[in-house]
Protein backbone atom coordinates (compact mmCIF):
# COMPACT_ATOMS: atom_id res chain seq x y z
CA UNK A 1 0.00 0.00 0.00
CA UNK A 2 2.58 2.44 0.65
CA UNK A 3 4.65 2.09 -2.70
CA UNK A 4 0.78 2.96 -4.46
CA UNK A 5 -0.67 5.17 -2.39
CA UNK A 6 1.60 7.08 -0.18
CA UNK A 7 3.55 9.94 -1.30
CA UNK A 8 3.96 13.82 -2.06
CA UNK A 9 0.68 15.71 -3.64
CA UNK A 10 1.13 18.27 -6.21
CA UNK A 11 0.59 21.32 -3.40
CA UNK A 12 2.86 19.55 -1.36
CA UNK A 13 5.54 19.63 -3.85
CA UNK A 14 5.05 23.03 -5.19
CA UNK A 15 5.03 24.28 -1.53
CA UNK A 16 8.36 22.50 -0.75
CA UNK A 17 9.72 23.96 -3.88
CA UNK A 18 8.91 27.45 -3.41
CA UNK A 19 9.34 27.56 0.24
CA UNK A 20 12.88 25.52 0.19
CA UNK A 21 14.45 25.67 -3.46
CA UNK A 22 13.27 29.17 -4.50
CA UNK A 23 13.75 30.67 -0.93
CA UNK A 24 16.26 29.14 0.29
CA UNK A 25 14.85 28.01 3.64
CA UNK A 26 16.30 25.19 5.52
CA UNK A 27 14.61 21.84 4.93
CA UNK A 28 14.74 21.23 8.88
CA UNK A 29 12.53 24.02 8.94
CA UNK A 30 8.74 24.79 8.30
CA UNK A 31 6.98 27.55 6.59
CA UNK A 32 5.60 30.28 9.03
CA UNK A 33 1.92 31.02 8.96
CA UNK A 34 2.61 33.59 6.31
CA UNK A 35 4.76 31.98 3.55
CA UNK A 36 3.51 29.24 1.37
CA UNK A 37 4.99 25.97 2.11
CA UNK A 38 3.84 22.36 1.56
CA UNK A 39 0.43 22.43 3.48
CA UNK A 40 -1.11 25.51 1.54
CA UNK A 41 -4.34 25.39 -0.35
CA UNK A 42 -4.11 25.66 -3.80
CA UNK A 43 -6.88 28.41 -3.80
CA UNK A 44 -6.51 29.84 -0.46
CA UNK A 45 -3.18 29.73 -0.37
CA UNK A 46 -1.35 29.86 -4.10
CA UNK A 47 -4.11 31.77 -6.27
CA UNK A 48 -4.29 34.26 -3.38
CA UNK A 49 -0.76 34.93 -3.28
CA UNK A 50 -0.24 34.99 -6.81
CA UNK A 51 -3.81 36.50 -8.33
CA UNK A 52 -2.28 40.26 -8.94
CA UNK A 53 0.02 37.74 -11.42
CA UNK A 54 -2.22 35.74 -13.74
CA UNK A 55 -1.49 35.78 -17.30
CA UNK A 56 -4.51 36.72 -19.87
CA UNK A 57 -2.60 35.55 -22.85
CA UNK A 58 -0.56 32.25 -23.61
CA UNK A 59 1.55 34.30 -25.60
CA UNK A 60 2.55 36.42 -22.84
CA UNK A 61 3.87 32.96 -21.00
CA UNK A 62 8.01 33.85 -20.73
CA UNK A 63 9.88 30.91 -20.33
CA UNK A 64 12.64 32.30 -18.99
CA UNK A 65 10.70 32.79 -15.92
CA UNK A 66 8.68 30.27 -13.47
CA UNK A 67 4.76 29.97 -13.42
CA UNK A 68 2.40 28.09 -11.19
CA UNK A 69 -0.48 26.31 -12.69
CA UNK A 70 -3.95 25.69 -10.64
CA UNK A 71 -6.62 23.92 -12.34
CA UNK A 72 -10.15 25.71 -12.66
CA UNK A 73 -13.35 24.19 -12.35
CA UNK A 74 -16.17 24.35 -14.51
CA UNK A 75 -17.52 27.58 -12.43
CA UNK A 76 -14.07 29.26 -13.07
CA UNK A 77 -12.77 29.01 -9.81
CA UNK A 78 -9.44 27.95 -9.26
CA UNK A 79 -10.01 24.17 -7.50
CA UNK A 80 -8.97 24.38 -3.83
CA UNK A 81 -8.01 20.81 -3.08
CA UNK A 82 -8.11 18.43 -0.54
CA UNK A 83 -11.40 16.55 -0.89
CA UNK A 84 -11.43 13.77 -3.56
CA UNK A 85 -14.56 15.42 -5.16
CA UNK A 86 -12.60 18.85 -5.46
CA UNK A 87 -8.67 17.01 -5.38
CA UNK A 88 -7.78 20.01 -7.76
CA UNK A 89 -4.03 20.40 -9.18
CA UNK A 90 -1.13 22.63 -9.03
CA UNK A 91 2.59 22.24 -11.41
CA UNK A 92 5.31 24.99 -11.58
CA UNK A 93 7.00 25.50 -14.96
CA UNK A 94 10.63 24.98 -15.33
CA UNK A 95 12.41 27.99 -16.55
CA UNK A 96 14.08 28.18 -19.70
CA UNK A 97 12.37 24.98 -20.59
CA UNK A 98 9.73 25.50 -23.63
CA UNK A 99 9.37 23.91 -27.11
CA UNK A 100 8.50 25.44 -30.76
CA UNK A 101 5.69 24.16 -31.99
CA UNK A 102 3.24 24.52 -34.73
CA UNK A 103 -0.18 26.98 -33.74
CA UNK A 104 -3.14 27.51 -35.46
CA UNK A 105 -3.09 29.15 -38.68
CA UNK A 106 0.56 29.08 -39.33
CA UNK A 107 1.37 30.43 -36.40
CA UNK A 108 4.06 29.27 -33.61
CA UNK A 109 3.26 28.16 -30.54
CA UNK A 110 5.36 27.14 -27.43
CA UNK A 111 4.98 24.11 -25.10
CA UNK A 112 6.34 24.54 -21.51
CA UNK A 113 7.97 22.01 -19.27
CA UNK A 114 6.35 21.58 -15.76
CA UNK A 115 7.10 19.51 -12.80
CA UNK A 116 4.25 17.67 -10.85
CA UNK A 117 3.38 15.30 -8.41
CA UNK A 118 0.26 13.29 -9.67
CA UNK A 119 -1.48 10.31 -9.85
CA UNK A 120 -2.47 10.69 -13.73
CA UNK A 121 0.83 9.31 -14.26
CA UNK A 122 3.35 6.91 -12.45
CA UNK A 123 5.14 7.32 -11.18
CA UNK A 124 3.88 10.67 -9.01
CA UNK A 125 6.27 13.12 -9.77
CA UNK A 126 6.66 13.79 -13.42
CA UNK A 127 7.72 16.08 -15.45
CA UNK A 128 5.98 16.90 -18.98
CA UNK A 129 4.87 19.06 -21.76
CA UNK A 130 2.16 21.45 -21.74
CA UNK A 131 0.59 23.28 -24.57
CA UNK A 132 -2.50 25.61 -24.69
CA UNK A 133 -5.63 24.44 -26.73
CA UNK A 134 -7.46 27.71 -25.87
CA UNK A 135 -8.02 30.22 -23.87
CA UNK A 136 -10.21 33.44 -22.62
CA UNK A 137 -8.42 36.44 -21.97
CA UNK A 138 -11.39 38.17 -20.21
CA UNK A 139 -11.62 35.09 -17.51
CA UNK A 140 -7.48 34.36 -17.63
CA UNK A 141 -8.66 30.63 -18.13
CA UNK A 142 -6.26 27.93 -20.07
CA UNK A 143 -7.18 25.03 -21.70
CA UNK A 144 -4.04 23.07 -21.41
CA UNK A 145 -3.17 19.43 -22.67
CA UNK A 146 -0.95 17.87 -20.55
CA UNK A 147 1.05 15.76 -23.35
CA UNK A 148 2.08 12.91 -20.80
CA UNK A 149 -0.99 12.14 -18.43
CA UNK A 150 -4.02 9.73 -18.70
CA UNK A 151 -6.39 10.19 -21.45
CA UNK A 152 -9.40 11.21 -18.72
CA UNK A 153 -6.63 13.85 -17.19
CA UNK A 154 -5.08 14.96 -20.50
CA UNK A 155 -7.06 18.02 -20.81
CA UNK A 156 -7.70 20.65 -18.19
CA UNK A 157 -8.73 24.32 -17.27
CA UNK A 158 -6.11 26.00 -15.37
CA UNK A 159 -5.28 29.76 -14.43
CA UNK A 160 -1.72 30.75 -14.58
CA UNK A 161 0.38 32.61 -12.74
CA UNK A 162 4.02 33.93 -12.43
CA UNK A 163 6.07 33.25 -9.58
CA UNK A 164 9.77 35.12 -10.88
Amino acid sequence: YANTALGLDCNGFVGNYLLHAQKGKPWTSQAPDHELGPDSPIRSGFFDRYKHRLLDRWESLDSAKMYIIMEVGPDGVVINGGTAAAAGHIVITEPGRRQDRPGKDGKKSVAVRVVEATASHAPGLWESWYTCTSFDSKKKIFLINREDMVPDRRQISFMIAAVS
